[in-house]
C-alpha cells in the first residue's frame, strides 16, 4: 500500500450516509450560491494536491517531538526549526521561535489590514511519548496508511499535527497560491514541503518570497496570526507567564482565537466544543519509619506505609465512585439551563443519553453500569463535573522474588479534573487536608508536592533551589525540607508554606458568540448540511484559558476551537491515527471559516450564508 491510498466511491468501506472517501476533498463551497470564487479555487487546489498534504504530515510525524522526555528535547527543537522554515516558505516571513523554559513557541502572522478581522490560530507541535512495538503495530514516527487506506497511523497523526496544524497551514497556503494577485505559477505548484529530521534547512524558497508579498498585502479574507507551542502535552507550564508579558500579549492581540487542538464528536455528526475541564496534580507520600524493617521481627507493631497509602487513596471515593473528600464539589458552577439542554440534545444524538451506559466498562467488554455521581448523566459527569483520580501508586519491593519487609514509604500521584468555579489551590488544599487526616490517624506522616510536568522535579523557589516538600508533623506544624532529604528533620527548616496556585482552570465559551456561530455554520456546510451539536470535553487544553486571560482580556466568547480529531483516533494511545475523511474535511473547513469570519465582520454577527437555523 502506498503512502496515499485513495478509496474509490464504490468501496465497501465507505461509510453509509457520508460522501464516499474519494469525494471528501470535493470543494463543497461550489454548492453555496454566494461562496467567493477565491474560496472555491483554494478548496479545489487542496483537493488537487491532497497527496502533498499527506507528504507534509509524513515529514512532520518523523519528528519525535516528545515534550515529556528530556532525551527528546533536541527532537522538539528540530521540529520547531522545520516548522519555522515551512512557515516562511508558505508566506509567513516573520515566523519566529521564542525560547521558553522547557520548550519554546512559534509566532507568525499574515496580513495586517485594519479593516479585516484578525484571527489567532493556536496549535502545538509536541506529541505524547510512544513506546515502540509490540505496543505499536506500526513505527510511531513513520506515517503509515492502513491496509484499506482509510487511516494514517503515527504519533501526532491526529493530535495535533494531522487533525489541526497541517490542515490549517495547507489551507492558508492554498488561499495565498490561488489569490487573484498571485502569479499563475504559484497555483500550479503542489506547495511547500516540510523538512524531515536530519535535512539541512536552506533559505526561503522563491515561492515563499512571492507568498510573503501576498501576506504583506493582506491577501487573506481575514488576517491570520499563529501561536504554535512545544509544551502542550505537559500542560503548558511556562506558556502563561510568557503570554503575560506585555510585548507578547500585544504581538498576539487579535479579534478571535481559534484552537486547532479540538475535536469532532464523530464522522457523522459535527460539533462545536464549548469548553473543557481544567487539571491539577499532586504527589503524596506517607512514611511510617526511617527505614524498611524485617516483617517477621516487627510485623504487627509498625504500620505499613503501603497499607496507609491504600487507605488514604481508597478514602477519596465512595463505593459508587463519587468523590467524598470534604468540600470537593463546593465550588462547582453548572452551566445555565439552555446550555445543559443543548448538551442533553448532543448526548441523545450521539447515543449517550442512557445512564446505564458505562463507556469505561464497555471498552473492557464488561457489563454496563453507572459509576460516579449517579444523579448526573454520563455526559455531564465527563463534561461538567469534576473528577479525582489516582494515576500511580508505588512503594516497597517491586522487583523479582519476595522481600519480607514492612515498607516505610509509599507514594501516590493524584490528578483532579476541574470545572467552572473550581481553583487548583483550593481543590488541592482540600485533598491534602483529607489525606493528612487519614494518614495521621494511622500513625503515619504525610508529605506532598505539586507535580510540575516540565522536568519531573519540584519547581524552583525564588532563590533558584528546588522547592521543598511540605511535611505535616505530629503536632500539626509544617516544615519545609530539601528534596534529597525529604524526611530528614535535621535538614528541615520551619515554614508556613501554602499550597501554590498551580494548575489549569476549566474553560467555557458561549453558544451565542459570533465566533461560535461562525464555526457552527462552517461545520454545517463541511458536513453536507448536518446540524452541528454543542458539546464539551473532559480533557484539558491549557492554552484556551491562558490565551483568553492574557491575549483576549478574559473575553471567553471570542475564543473557541475548530479541530478534526475524533474520539476513535487513539490519541495518546498506541497506534494513533487520523481518518482520511477527517484530515480532508479539516483542510476545506479552515478555508471556509476564514471567509465566514470575514463576512460576519462586514455584515454583522450573522452571516448571510446561514440559510437555516443552526
Amino acid at each position: 500500500v502506498t503512502l496515499w491510498t485513495y478509496v474509490a466511491a464504490s468501496s465497501a468501506s465507505a461509510r453509509v450516509g457520508l460522501r464516499p472517501l474519494s469525494s471528501h476533498w470535493t470543494p463543497y463551497l461550489t454548492d453555496a450560491g454566494d461562496a467567493t470564487p477565491h474560496a472555491i479555487r483554494a478548496q479545489t487546489w487542496l483537493a488537487e494536491h491532497r497527496d502533498a498534504s499527506v507528504d507534509v504530515l509524513a515529514a512532520f510525524v518523523k519528528h519525535a517531538s516528545v515534550s515529556a522526555d528530556a532525551s527528546k528535547a533536541n527532537d522538539v527543537k528540530l521540529a520547531a526549526d522545520a516548522l519555522v522554515k515551512y512557515l516562511r516558505d508558505i508566506g509567513f516571513n516573520d515566523a519566529a521561535y521564542h525560547e521558553l523554559p522547557l520548550h519554546g513557541a512559534i509566532t507568525a502572522s499574515c496580513g495586517n489590514n485594519k479593516a479585516k478581522p484578525t484571527v489567532l490560530f493556536y496549535g502545538h507541535f509536541d506529541v505524547q511519548p510512544a513506546v515502540q512495538p509490540p505496543n505499536w503495530k506500526t513505527e510511531p514516527y513513520t506515517l503509515t496508511p492502513s491496509e484499506d487506506g482509510t487511516k494514517l497511523h503515527g504519533r501526532g497523526a491526529s493530535d495535533n499535527k494531522g487533525a489541526g496544524v497541517v490542515p490549517l497551514l495547507r489551507a492558508v497556503e492554498a488561499m495565498l497560491r490561488t489569490h487573484d494577485d498571485a502569479p499563475t505559477a504559484l497555483a500550479k505548484s503542489r506547495g511547500a514541503s516540510m523538512a524531515p529530521p536530519g535535512e539541512k534547512l536552506a533559505g526561503v524558497t522563491a515561492d515563499g518570497e512571492q507568498l510573503a508579498k501576498l501576506c504583506a498585502n493582506s491577501a487573506l479574507p481575514s488576517n491570520v496570526k499563529l501561536l504554535l507551542e512545544g509544551q502542550e502535552e505537559v500542560l503548558s507550564p511556562h506558556l502563561g507567564a510568557w503570554l503575560a508579558q506585555p510585548n507578547i500579549s500585544e504581538l498576539l492581540r487579535s479579534d478571535y482565537v481559534v484552537s486547532t487542538d479540538g475535536m469532532q464528536p464523530s464522522l457523522d455528526v459535527p460539533g462545536i466544543m464549548l469548553g473543557n475541564r481544567g487539571a491539577a496534580s499532586i504527589e503524596l507520600e506517607v512514611s511510617t519509619a526511617n527505614r524498611d524493617v524485617h516483617s517477621g521481627m516487627y510485623g504487627g507493631t509498625i504500620p505499613n506505609a503501603l497499607h496507609v497509602m491504600s487507605a488514604v487513596v481508597a478514602s477519596f471515593h465512595d463505593a459508587q465512585g463519587a468523590v467524598v473528600v470534604p468540600g470537593f464539589y463546593d465550588d462547582v458552577v453548572m452551566p445555565d439551563e439552555a446550555t445543559r439542554a443543548a448538551f442533553n440534545d448532543a448526548a441523545a444524538r450521539l447515543g449517550d443519553a442512557d445512564d446505564s451506559t458505562d463507556l469505561t466498562l464497555a471498552l473492557r467488554g464488561l457489563p454496563g453500569g453507572t459509576f460516579g455521581e449517579t444523579s448526573f448523566a454520563n455526559h455531564e459527569r465527563r463534561w461538567l463535573r469534576p473528577s479525582l483520580d489516582v494515576v500511580g501508586v508505588w512503594g516497597g519491593h517491586t522487583s523479582g522474588g519476595v522481600k519480607t519487609i514492612i515498607p516505610c514509604r509509599a507514594t501516590a500521584k493524584v490528578t483532579a479534573r476541574l470545572v467552572e468555579g473550581m481553583s487548583a489551590r483550593d481543590t488541592m488544599r482540600r485533598i491534602v487536608a483529607h489525606a493528612e487526616s487519614m494518614a495521621t490517624a494511622r500513625g503515619a506522616r504525610l508529605t506532598w508536592r505539586y507535580l510540575r510536568p516540565d522536568d519531573g522535579a519540584p519547581p524552583k523557589d525564588e532563590a533558584g533551589e528546588r522547592e521543598a516538600f511540605v511535611t505535616l508533623q505530629g503536632d500539626g506544624s509544617r516544615v519545609r525540607s530539601a528534596v534529597s532529604t525529604m524526611l530528614s528533620d535535621a535538614e528541615a527548616t520551619s515554614s508556613k508554606e501554602e499550597i501554590p496556585a498551580m494548575g489549569t482552570p476549566a474553560f467555557a465559551s458561549s453558544m451565542d458568540s459570533t465566533l461560535s456561530q461562525a464555526i457552527a455554520a462552517t461545520l454545517k456546510r463541511a458536513y453536507g448540511g448536518v446540524k452541528p451539536i454543542w458539546f464539551q470535553t473532559g480533557a484539558t487544553v491549557p492554552a484556551m484559558t491562558l490565551l483568553s486571560k492574557n491575549v483576549m482580556s478574559g473575553a471567553n466568547d471570542r475564543v473557541n476551537s475548530l479541530g478534526c480529531s475524533l474520539p476513535e483516533h487513539r490519541v495518546h494511545s498506541p497506534d494513533e491515527y487520523v481518518r482520511v475523511e477527517a484530515f480532508a474535511t479539516c483542510h476545506l473547513a479552515y478555508v471556509d471559516l476564514l471567509y465566514d469570519i470575514s463576512q460576519r465582520s462586514r455584515e454583522g454577527s450573522r452571516s448571510g450564508r446561514d440559510a437555516s437555523e443552526l
